[in-house]
């Protein structure tokens, strides 16, 4: 293996064995081949601690399609200063440059626009193209954003309800306030800072780039795609109020859970971080089938955390969880949702497919695998054996078994048993 171990033994806390595994830690589980010439041999292999890709969470959606074309429901407007007020609409044609008053109407993005300036008050933005706009501030409560293009701009601030359907790309600060709704099935991509104070539902993705991902007091989020912070960065996941994550969390630095925060993980959700630090926050899994949470750095949980599961948990830094943190119904390892993770297999040179962790009907022989991901790799050989020799027909007992044409015939009784066997 080409990585470098960074610890491998087992923590027990609280009657809990939890096993702190290796970044690249690999384990093969075969079954060889009952009768000789046979072909039932399998072999499954197991990665935890891998970084690589998981599948995509179930609760990820396809971007909302717009219900009509908006772009020729309005008419065009002109000049390079356009105003809507109540029971007005318009549609800024491709090639607009200018400035933007929304006041109680409708104003539509068809094509490559740049607004210079926004006074959005109140009323609806469509945004159907590629809208550039130098800062969007929605401060009312009665404004709608929907976007099914593209949006960039400097800075966000949004008290409103904003459906993105879209691609959204915030250059600097993202502030949702209180008493706001986001809903998101496209794209967003925050370059600095993310600060949530409202209610977020996610089941597209958000990427939080540079600085910390915040959901403040008060404040609700729903996360069932994929969130991740920080991956080229020092920014970290900060959460303060009620976050439930039914998708994927990937906090690339530190992950901080304030003191009445909660954190809950459902079926098939997973939190992978490098340091985490719980202060008296609880994380709880109750009703999940399937949750997992993986810190691979430091460990700080103060002595009022806690763990509730069913939820797998996996690291290197174990040990350092108090006493009593620990709940019932949490197991050790990482292996509920599987990464992706191609598996290049040979058997005497031939390669062969598919290229799956679990490969059957194998006859004897040496197999070799190859895998590599997120900066692990390895290359291992395993041997399928088979039998020596043809077995003798005979008096079996039930947990024998006895071979016909290669085919093995579990026996029942303990009945003498006929023919030849191979």
């Amino acid at each position: 293996m080409n990585c470098k171990k960074l610890f491998l033994g087992i923590i027990t806390i609280i009657g809990l064995n939890l096993i702190s595994y290796s970044q690249c830690d690999v384990t093969s589980k075969q079954k060889d081949v009952t009768c000789k010439g046979g072909t039932d041999g399998e072999i499954e292999l197991t990665f935890d601690g891998w970084n690589c890709d998981l599948p995509t969470p179930t609760g990820c959606v396809a971007p909302t399609v717009p219900p009509e074309n908006y772009c020729t429901k309005y008419p065009v407007a002109t000049g390079t200063s356009v105003t809507v007020t109540t029971g007005q609409g318009k549609y800024l044609p491709n090639g607009f440059v200018g400035t933007v008053t929304i006041d109680g109407g409708t104003l539509v993005t068809c094509g490559t626009v740049t607004i210079q300036n926004i006074n959005f008050n109140s009323g609806t933005l469509i945004v159907m193209g590629n809208t550039t706009v130098a800062t969007l501030n929605a401060n009312s409560q009665a404004s709608k954003i929907y976007n099914y293009g593209t949006i960039n701009t400097q800075n966000f601030t949004f008290t409103g309800t904003f459906y993105n359907n879209g691609t959204f790309i915030v250059q600097y600060d993202f502030s949702i306030n209180s008493g706001a709704n986001l809903e998101n099935t496209g794209t967003i991509q925050c370059l600095k800072s993310f600060n949530n104070n409202g209610t977020i539902t996610n089941k597209g993705s958000i990427t939080v780039v540079a600085n910390d991902f915040k959901n403040n007091s008060n404040s609700t989020f729903k996360n069932y795609c994929t969130l991740t912070v920080g991956k080229n960065s020092t920014g970290i996941f900060n959460n303060s109020s009620i976050f439930h994550n039914y998708g994927y969390i990937y906090s690339y630095n530190s992950s901080i859970l304030n003191s009445g925060s909660i954190l809950y993980m459902y079926s098939n959700s997973v939190f992978e971080t490098k340091n985490m630090q719980n202060y008296d926050a609880q994380i709880t899994a109750t009703n999940a089938t399937c949750s997992q949470l993986k810190i691979t750095g430091t460990v700080t949980f103060n002595q009022n955390s806690r763990i509730i599961g069913p939820i797998g948990i996996c690291g290197i830094n174990l040990s350092t969880i108090p006493t009593g943190v620990i709940g019932a119904n949490v197991t050790s390892g990482c292996n509920c949702v599987k990464p992706n993770i191609p598996v290049t297999w040979t058997r005497g040179g031939t390669i062969l497919t598919p290229k799956n962790q679990k490969i059957t009907n194998l006859v004897a022989g040496i197999y070799n695998y190859n895998a590599s991901c997120g900066g692990c790799s390895v290359n291992r050989t395993i041997v399928i054996t088979e039998p020596t020799q043809s077995l003798t027909p005979g008096v079996a007992s039930s947990s024998q078994i006895i071979c016909v044409n290669n085919v093995p015939l579990p026996l029942t009784s303990t009945a003498p048993v006929g023919g030849v066997g191979t």
